[in-house]
């Protein structure tokens, strides 16, 4: 009986989502839950309030960090050939799941990050998104915009501006791993 009910707790420690920061603060890269083993995220840029990233109005004038880049040059394809994108699961705007998925070589598609919205206290909730993703093939890293944004009811006041953030997953075959798994004959090994 110890036996199954020590089971059963850390069945439900490594399923319950841990979060770093308290609610009613901005997300951060360590909200986000990852849900492949050998994957990690880590703290690449910090924050940076959205109304920072204001334009002149001149189309050709560069925005004043990559964190307000609408749109990164597309990348979504890792050194093994599987492919990212970003979705949202859930139907009510304010409740639902930010994830980050893959498809991999063989067909198989599976979800590798995701970020829960959460209630605060007083009326407000706390929304967080992903947004781009760009794949550094020779490091083996996916870069992932964060953004992060406070929703009041009526009555209520957020106690944070929205802001942008950028993390990156690491753990990823890099370009080198994958040449190293070609083999003479052209047929590729996986690692174990």
């Amino acid at each position: 009986m110890k036996r199954l009910a020590g089971t059963f707790f850390l069945l439900i420690g490594l399923g319950w989502p841990t979060l770093a920061s308290d609610p009613g603060q901005r997300f951060s890269w360590e909200d986000v839950s990852i849900d492949v083993r050998g994957l990690r995220a880590e703290r690449f840029l910090e924050p940076l309030e959205a109304s920072l990233c204001g334009f002149s109005g001149i189309p050709e004038d560069p925005p004043p960090d990559v964190r307000c880049v609408r749109l990164f040059p597309s990348q979504p394809v890792d050194a093994g050939g599987a492919i990212y994108f970003v979705a949202r699961a859930g139907t009510d705007r304010l409740r639902l799941v930010s994830e980050i998925w893959r498809t991999r070589r063989d067909g198989v598609t599976e979800r590798i990050a995701h970020l829960i919205g959460r209630d605060v206290e007083g009326g407000t909730r706390d929304v967080g998104g992903f947004g781009n993703v760009y794949v550094d093939l020779a490091g083996g890293q996916l870069y992932v915009a964060l953004h992060s944004n406070c929703v009041a009811s009526e009555n209520a006041t957020c106690a944070y501006e929205p802001a942008v953030s950028i993390f990156r997953i690491t753990g990823f075959d890099t370009l080198r791993d994958a040449l190293g798994a070609v083999t003479d004959h052209g047929k590729r090994q996986r690692k174990p």
